[in-house]
């Protein structure tokens, strides 16, 4: 049988973003360290909006990686969802999976899945909900007592479980780090839920199938 001449191309958009993440991040600490206000405001705003766009095409590849659907079917799956069932889902696909030489999981067994009431999975899911409130930012008039206007424009409302301001006048390096740290600590646990299999996902812009022929058939090159 004649090896097919294609190979199975899978492009990785979440690398990318993370690196242009990364990049603005830096920025902002370097604008912070030169106490320049409006630049670190910027790129402290640009890197919150970033990291939760990040971890939404991080958990879309994972499940294109796998194959477990197809990108029509992809879209139809609530993004909650997404979260909680990708182990489940996507593990069962993997076969047999091996690190030094000892067999750390096979189908058929339990399997963990994320803990959306989790301080983390809370956590990220206000970050979201900062993205959504930028994407679709609203003005905001409101009629104030004189002697409480320093306070109005200094003291800004809190996100409860972040503690990133509202105001995106008010974001800084500090919050951007926190966006930051939420990122790597969700990447972190999806990481630990498949077996180390998502950092190796993430260490790659691209990743390339090889077919070869095995009893007659001919099947992906593990």
């Amino acid at each position: 049988m004649k090896l097919p001449d294609k190979r199975h191309i899978k492009k990785n958009s979440a690398y990318y973003l993370a690196l242009d993440a990364e990049h603005i991040l830096s920025l902002a600490s370097d604008a912070s360290k030169n106490k320049n206000v409006e630049a670190e405001s910027t790129y402290s705003r640009s890197a919150i909006l970033l990291y939760p766009i990040v971890l939404e095409a991080l958990i879309n590849m994972v499940y294109v990686y796998y194959e477990a659907y197809d990108e029509k079917e992809l879209r139809k799956i609530d993004i909650k969802k997404k979260w909680l069932e990708a182990p489940r889902v996507c593990l069962p696909l993997c076969g047999t999976l091996a690190s030094n030489g000892e067999v750390i999981y096979e189908p058929g067994d339990p399997i963990d899945v994320i803990d959306t009431n989790s301080e983390l999975f809370k956590s990220y899911w206000e970050l979201r909900e900062i993205r959504n409130d930028i994407a679709h930012l609203k003005p905001c008039f409101k009629y104030i007592d004189s002697c409480d206007i320093d306070d109005f424009i200094n003291k800004p409302e809190l996100y409860p479980v972040t503690n990133i301001p509202k105001d995106i006048s008010h974001m800084r390096f500090k919050h951007a780090e926190i966006a930051k740290n939420i990122f790597l600590q969700m990447v972190n646990e999806l990481d630990r839920l498949f077996f180390g299999g998502i950092k190796w996902i993430m260490s790659s812009p691209l990743f390339e199938e090889k077919f070869i022929e095995v009893d007659g058939s001919i099947i992906p090159e593990e």
